[in-house]
């Protein structure tokens, strides 16, 4: 009943929002994991609440969460790594994407403690114009180089992405787009879109440890937090 009752509430909200009638003090909040450390999927409360009981397996994001703006305690837990908590502003009116990550964590006297569930922030960001993507590595190490091969237009890009800092890159003014993206010469993802606007592609290891790409779209958001 309590999920139920959840999910109409979003949807009423949704509703509203395609109407353009959202409540002025309300905002929007989704969780992403990219957790590659433990074992099994991240879960999440909010204000004590559990989001979703089965848990966010990695690479998997939530929709967007409408609350009214205010200070939210986020707690996510992941077998194998120590759990995380945090107070999240959510701002009326704004949206943001909330990304977990792991990091290890070493003593004074450098012994591993484990791995730490940590949290960055995509926050609003003003558009531009085209279609740019901005790049956002969470891999454990401190830089990667990218090649984007963009076919329909046959342009070949080349990008130097540091671990949780952005690189913002336009890869066309108009059209669609299907690039193909590579690291050290390894396929690790496509970019396929069909509308300008802004994308955010994030690089992350698996659980195999091979690096990944996620790719969405948020039509405005720029990186805070850690």
């Amino acid at each position: 009943m309590k999920r139920i009752s959840s999910l109409l509430f979003l949807l009423s909200f949704q509703f509203l929002a395609a109407q353009g009638e959202m409540p002025k003090d309300m905002g929007f909040v989704r969780f992403m994991n990219l957790i590659d450390a433990g074992k099994g999927n991240a879960k999440l409360k909010i204000d004590g609440k559990s989001i979703w009981e089965p848990g966010y397996k990695l690479g998997q994001r939530t929709g967007a969460l409408p609350y009214r703006g205010g200070t939210y305690k986020w707690v996510i837990t992941k077998e194998g790594c120590l759990t995380a908590e945090r107070e999240v502003k959510i701002e009326a009116g704004k949206a943001q994407t909330i990304v977990g990550f792991g990091e290890e964590v070493f003593d004074e006297e450098g012994e591993s403690l484990g791995w730490q569930i940590k949290l960055a922030s995509l926050k609003q960001h003003t558009p531009e114009s085209g279609l740019v993507v901005t790049f956002i590595s969470f891999c454990n190490v401190e830089a990667i180089d990218l090649e984007i091969t963009e076919a329909m237009s046959g342009k070949t890009f080349k990008q130097s992405v540091n671990r949780r800092k952005t690189s913002r890159l336009k890869l066309v003014e108009k059209g669609r787009v299907r690039a193909s993206v590579t690291c050290n010469g390894e396929y690790i993802g496509t970019i396929k879109v069909d509308e300008i606007g802004n994308y955010v592609a994030m690089i992350y290891e698996g659980d195999d440890g091979k690096r990944k790409l996620k790719t969405f779209y948020d039509p405005e958001f720029m990186v805070s937090g850690g």
